[in-house]
């Protein structure tokens, strides 16, 4: 499945059968790109920040490169099954992704039910398109929530969750998505048009980087 069961991740949130492995991220410069090591090609500059919190948007990385691929993750991963909103089931990386997606606005049709974060996807599909955009506490509140989220639903499946830098990933990969492609008309996340907001916005990249979860290609 791809990224996010809403729009974007928000698309999406892949959060790893998404737009990648896992849910779109923030990371790196859309004019970087990423490096054979995959790292953020800043041609010698600084680049993003990694390792500064999940909240962030912009080049804010979420727990740091690979923050998702050390033992105790894996071990999450191993034991996480879960059938989305469309149907499909998912295992490991995936069904993580699946479930953060599905967080954005809920699901009645997944095993088990995604409570969804309804009203906080609503205010930024709201604000985003004013010519303003949307606030900072709108996002982080979406971010928080598809967060919180996710990790009750892996934990209610698993017995445990995600650490907090790999759970940082898919938050900052929230806030990504429904900053820059909320407004894109990205009310399917497995259009072509958001999975491609979300590699040119740097969000399906960033969270590769962030998560060291294997990409999905979608990015060319």
């Amino acid at each position: 499945m791809k990224l996010f069961n809403l729009l974007w991740v928000l698309g999406l949130a892949g959060v790893v059968a998404g737009c990648n492995s896992g849910p779109p991220i923030s990371g790196c410069d859309p004019a970087d790109g990423i490096t054979e090591a995959g790292r953020c090609d800043t041609g010698g500059g600084t680049g993003g920040t990694p390792g500064t919190g999940g909240g962030g948007t912009g080049n804010t990385g979420g727990g740091g490169d690979g923050a998702c691929t050390n033992a105790d993750d894996m071990a999450t991963y191993m034991d996480l099954t879960y059938t989305d909103s469309r149907g499909n089931e998912e295992e490991g990386p995936s069904a993580a992704s699946a479930i953060a997606s599905d967080c954005v606005f809920g699901s009645e049709s997944s095993d088990p039910v995604n409570p969804g974060c309804g009203t906080e996807a609503g205010n930024v599909v709201a604000c985003a398109i004013s010519p303003a955009g949307c606030p900072p506490e709108t996002i982080d509140a979406l971010t928080n929530c598809v967060v919180d989220c996710t990790q009750t639903l892996i934990e209610d499946i698993t017995g445990s969750t995600l650490t907090q830098d790999c759970a940082d990933c898919y938050g900052a990969s929230v806030s990504c998505s429904a900053e820059n492609c909320a407004a894109a008309g990205c009310t399917n996340p497995t259009s072509a048009t958001c999975i491609q907001c979300r590699c040119d916005e740097g969000c399906t990249p960033g969270f590769d980087v962030c998560s060291g979860l294997p990409p999905s290609g979608d990015c060319g």
